[in-house]
């Protein structure tokens, strides 16, 4: 037992006297001096040590250094670029007798990091990355002969706990990161150096946190540099409590240029997002080769052989929905400031595109995008009842703001091959769109519907609330009763149509586009029919009765040729004043209107028999082919009434017609007649 103690004791007494000459025989002095003199030689820079410089023995041997500043470089405010009230220089015992001051780390204590760039896109980090990068620097640990005759030699840094602030003087932003870490191994020239950075960050109301390590060599005489295996996790946290996790891995390749310029390789770069809230939570994985290259002339990024696949749930988010793949190549260029999509292509659920986009970053954003959809199946977008709420169908629905039109421009192109809904069956749609000044333009617009075609253009300003719009439609040979089934549940009138003319209202709710809507169209119909009212029967009906006889039951419905009318529309009011109608049988002119937002009938007509009727279905109206009979429409949309008025016209033949039959006969009759 007394051996151990003794051998304690010895082991005690050295270390104490290696203290003591190691204290007695450098001079901390000297080497706060060789540290400023050596960054004045490597940098160029001013390095100020305000306070002390004393040994520490624990946990290992070091310098301990307080109140350390260094300046920014020549054209930048005379401030520190890096301010740290105390340090620790941890360094080797044995090459400290024989002039080398070999630094194992600098560790740095809660330091104040300021960077700085300039209007003219300077930072006052460029010198510095110069150094460590430029053509024909040793990629080894910093090493230089200091004042006082000491060769230093840099191995690793540790920065703890710093606070760094980016002030950018050309967009006046400024921007911070709090409980920065950063902590490397020790460089060498043929080993890579272990690099771990962590740190907290706040962008206007959105904070976050992230934390990346990679293993980094510099290779071909400083002008290249490859980080393997380099690894970054990176939370963001919005204000309303959603959480967004990215998460990248892949080896990256930083090559110095001969011109200057940076390039920045990531082949197989793989890119994991995944976002947690209320409303939407998703896990998407992206991977690609990313190729990056900067410089003062036109730097730009590309993402080759880029894929997307992930999946999305929500209460917003339909079943249908809920799985996401996509395609294609990413460019973004500086100078032009423009991010594109070629060779676009994707699937959300059963929905497939294919398309490009591009973007121009200024101070009004512009838009261009060119889609193609094979199918869309409205039917995809439909949602359970109760994700929608049940209080939701109860609220009054508002007017929709369209003032974020006026914060971008752009161009678009859709084409669909075949659109379904509940009410729609379209094919081969094709649209154009332009939104300029907060004015969207609908400058082309065709389609194949209910057996026709439908063109139109039109307008939409956002720039006032409600929006106004205007909309001219060319639309040919359209079957008016299917369409009329599918929408209103009905089928009034049939027939193909021929519609043209410019209309324009203002809001887009549809009780505001009804009450507001205003123009003119000249519409006709050929070879159709109005459904549930026969003219000829009513007329037949009448002359039978006249005579004492009864007519047979016909088919509920008038066909006609051709039926024309130019109709105005005003304060939600439909009326037209050349009303036509011909078929074999009948002429059919007149006026009327009908009510938008009452839905309500007024017309008055005036009904001629053709004179070359028979065989036409005409057969037993030939006597009252001389006549003009009023037929007068009202009621509503849903419930239509007709009244044939034949007492003016056939007074005179009433009366010769009326001796024959018995008195006790004409109060039915005539009610029947007249009703």
């Amino acid at each position: 037992m007394k051996k151990v103690l003794y051998l304690l004791l010895t082991l005690i007494l050295v270390a104490l006297a290696g203290m003591l000459t190691l204290t007695a025989l450098i001079s901390t002095d000297d080497i706060k001096q060789a540290l400023i003199s050596q960054v004045k030689q490597q940098t160029g820079r001013e390095l100020f040590i305000d306070g002390p410089v004393s040994w520490s023995f624990y946990p290992s041997l070091g310098l301990s250094i307080e109140q350390v500043r260094l300046l920014n470089p020549a054209g930048f405010p005379a401030e520190p670029t890096v301010a740290v009230a105390d340090g620790r220089i941890r360094v080797a015992l044995l090459p400290l007798f024989s002039g080398q001051l070999m630094i194992e780390q600098l560790a740095l204590n809660k330091p104040q990091i300021h960077l700085l760039r300039s209007a003219q896109g300077h930072s006052n980090l460029d010198d510095l990355l110069a150094l460590s990068t430029g053509p024909g620097t040793p990629a080894a640990p910093a090493s230089a002969k200091g004042a006082e005759g000491y060769q230093i030699q840099l191995a690793g840094i540790r920065i703890e706990d710093a606070e760094l602030t980016l002030q950018d003087q050309a967009t006046g932003q400024e921007y911070s990161l709090s409980h920065f870490t950063l902590e490397t191994g020790a460089w060498s020239a043929d080993q890579p150096v272990a690099i771990a950075l962590a740190t907290d960050w706040r962008l206007a109301q959105i904070t976050g946190h992230v934390e990346t390590q990679l293993q980094l060599q510099q290779q071909a005489q400083g002008s290249r540099w490859l980080a393997r295996d380099w690894k970054l996790n990176m939370q963001v946290i919005p204000s309303d409590g959603k959480q967004v996790q990215l998460m990248s891995q892949g080896d990256a390749q930083l090559d110095l240029r001969t011109d200057g310029g940076y390039e920045v390789a990531l082949p197989g770069w793989q890119l994991t997002t995944q976002l947690t809230s209320p409303d939407l939570t998703g896990s998407w994985k992206s991977q690609g080769d990313l190729r990056a290259y900067w410089d003062d002339h036109n730097p730009h990024l590309l993402l080759e052989k880029w894929q997307l696949s992930g999946q999305q749930t929500g209460p917003a988010i339909p079943k249908s929905l809920e799985t996401l793949a996509m395609t294609g190549e990413w460019r973004y260029e500086h100078k032009a400031s423009r991010l594109s999509l070629e060779r676009g292509a994707g699937q959300l659920g059963p929905l497939q595109w294919q398309g490009t986009l591009s973007a121009l970053w200024s101070q009004v954003p512009q838009v261009m995008l060119d889609l193609q959809l094979p199918l869309l199946d409205l039917a995809w977008f439909d949602r359970p009842s109760a994700a929608q709420g049940s209080n939701k169908s109860s609220q009054t629905p508002t007017e929709p703001s369209l003032a974020w039109f006026k914060g971008i421009n752009g161009e678009g192109r859709l084409r669909i091959g075949h659109l379904k809904g509940t009410r729609l069956d379209t094919r081969d749609l094709n649209m154009a769109l332009q939104l300029e000044k907060g004015v969207l333009r609908l400058t082309e617009f065709s389609t194949r519907l209910y057996q026709g075609r439908v063109a139109a253009t039109g307008m939409l300003d956002g720039t006032m609330m409600p929006a106004r719009w205007q909309l001219a439609p060319k639309i040919n040979q359209l079957q008016i009763q299917p369409l009329l089934k599918e929408w209103l549940g009905k089928e009034p009138l049939s027939g193909a149509a021929t519609v043209q003319g410019v209309v324009n209202g203002v809001g887009l709710l549809p009780a505001a586009i009804r009450r507001t809507i205003s123009g003119k169209l000249s519409v006709a119909l050929a070879d159709g029919s109005v459904n549930g009212y026969n003219l000829a029967a009513k007329l037949r009906s009448a002359k039978a009765m006249l005579h004492g006889e009864t007519s047979a039951q016909e088919a509920k419905k008038t066909d006609f040729s051709a039926l024309t009318a130019d109709v105005q529309l005003q304060s939600g009011v439909a009326s037209s004043n050349n009303i036509s109608m011909q078929s074999p049988l009948l002429r059919v002119r007149g006026r009327g209107n009908t009510h938008l937002v009452r839905e309500s009938l007024d017309f008055k007509l005036d009904v001629s028999v053709v004179a070359t009727s028979k065989g036409q279905g005409g057969k037993g109206l030939e006597s009252l082919a001389h006549l003009t009979i009023p037929l007068r429409i009202s009621g509503t949309w849903s419930a239509p009434d007709y009244a044939l008025d034949m007492g003016g016209q056939l007074r005179q033949g009433l009366q010769q017609q009326l001796k024959g039959i018995a008195p006790q006969r004409l109060p039915t009759k005539l009610g029947d007649l007249f009703n």
